[in-house]
């Protein structure tokens, strides 16, 4: 029989005390594994900053990618409604009765152990860990016990109040809480609570950040305005192809929406206007871009986004800027808006277009080398001009797809 830890929580986001507390319950109880339990809908607190469940999930994974046994679960992802432990209790001794289940709380959790939804079912499902980690809350729920017992005092009291098996594990103090770490980020400030990984995806994802809207309507008849009609519904194409991989990837929809919408907001300047567009704001010109100048719309975009529409946000103005030709390590933003500009739904002259348009809502990273690798085959067979970007961004995605043992031969 397998002794399973279960450590359960909102992980809002998960940092290293939830890895140092799963940590200290294998060790201290002997357990095979441990299963995190990212909550869908939690009970008892309110999930800050509009972060899905989806995207702690994922945070989850990245947190323990490099753990042996610890090991994250979606039992609990995915209930619309509020769950309770006792429920997934019910759930895991009905379903896996070869294991052996440790149920593993903080001290702060013990004293008011009581107050949950039938604590006499989850203690008859399971053992339960209380983590010893020396941060007893100073204010306690309203019922529960005083912060003047000790934790084995505490223990003892709700052993009679709720008779179980019980076991306190110590662990070395940790002083810092997600809601520290949520109001660090929010002020754009760095912690080494987090896993890089994890902090990379907090950036990719733009979570924990303050939210600033922008009235698109102006904008979209601005653009209306200045382009023709096959062009503005590309362009609206564009921006709601972008807003469906945004929600597919869990990206900010508004924030891909414009980026979307701005992308070609150049495209009525020809080629001398282009030109003459980068001289006077001093933007560089490649040999490429000079044989083949309707590639500059990327580059007096991010320019005339800023100058005219008041665009600030760093990574819209970078998404316009490599939308045509792309470039290495391209964010997410990045990635979204080049493909939405392949795949539209008024698109029809690309070859392997259906599949590139089902392969970019299941891999960003391959979808890009696809569309990267039809480009420069179009542009060889028609003896078309060729900026080294797209080469360079070829190459690139392609070491991308090796490194992770992906199947070439789709490209």
């Amino acid at each position: 029989m397998s002794r399973i830890g279960l450590l359960g929580g909102t992980f809002n986001p998960i940092h290293k005390g939830h890895i140092a507390m799963a940590k200290a319950a294998m060790e201290g109880m002997l357990l095979d594994e441990v299963w995190l339990l990212p909550s869908g809908t939690p009970p008892h607190k309110e999930i800050l900053d509009d972060i899905s469940s989806y995207d702690r999930f994922q945070m989850c994974e990245l947190a323990v990618s490099q753990e042996e046994h610890l090991v994250v679960k979606d039992f609990e992802q995915y209930c619309l409604l509020p769950n309770f432990s006792y429920k997934t209790l019910a759930y895991l001794h009905k379903t896996y009765e070869q294991h052996q289940f440790f149920f593993i709380i903080g001290d702060d959790s013990l004293r008011y152990f009581h107050e949950w939804v039938h604590p006499e079912w989850i203690v008859k499902y399971a053992d339960i860990v209380v983590i010893n980690r020396n941060a007893l809350e100073k204010d306690a729920p309203s019922g529960s016990i005083s912060n003047d017992f000790d934790l084995q005092s505490v223990l003892e009291i709700q052993k009679k109040r709720v008779p179980g098996q019980y076991t306190i594990v110590d662990m070395d103090p940790v002083d810092i809480s997600s809601s520290e770490i949520r109001a660090r980020l929010l002020q754009g400030e760095e912690t080494d609570w987090l896993n890089p990984d994890v902090v990379q995806y907090i950036r990719e994802h733009r979570l924990y950040q303050k939210k600033e809207t922008i009235d698109m309507r102006p904008i979209m008849e601005d653009i209306k305005r200045n382009v023709k009609a096959s062009r503005y519904l590309h362009i609206l194409g564009v921006m709601d192809t972008a807003a469906n991989l945004a929600m597919r990837y869990s990206y900010p929809v508004e924030v891909a929406r414009l980026a979307g919408l701005l992308h070609d907001c150049t495209k009525h300047m020809n080629a001398e206007d282009q030109l003459q567009y980068c001289k006077e704001h001093g933007l560089s010109v490649t040999e490429g871009e000079k044989k083949a100048p309707q590639l500059l719309h990327s580059k007096t975009g991010a320019v005339f986004a800023k100058e005219n529409y008041g665009i600030q946000d760093p990574e819209i103005l970078h998404a316009i800027e490599v939308h045509t030709t792309g470039c290495r390590e391209m964010s997410l933003l990045d990635k979204i808006v080049f493909i939405a500009d392949y795949i539209e739904p008024s698109r029809d002259k690309a070859p392997r277009l259906k599949e590139i348009r089902a392969v970019s809502y299941v891999d960003l990273d391959l979808a890009m080398a696809m569309i990267l690798s039809d480009t420069i085959n179009y542009l060889k067979n028609n003896h078309k001009s060729m900026d080294s970007g797209t080469l360079e961004t070829y190459d690139y995605y392609k070491d991308v797809l090796t490194r992770r043992g992906q199947d070439l031969t789709l490209l």
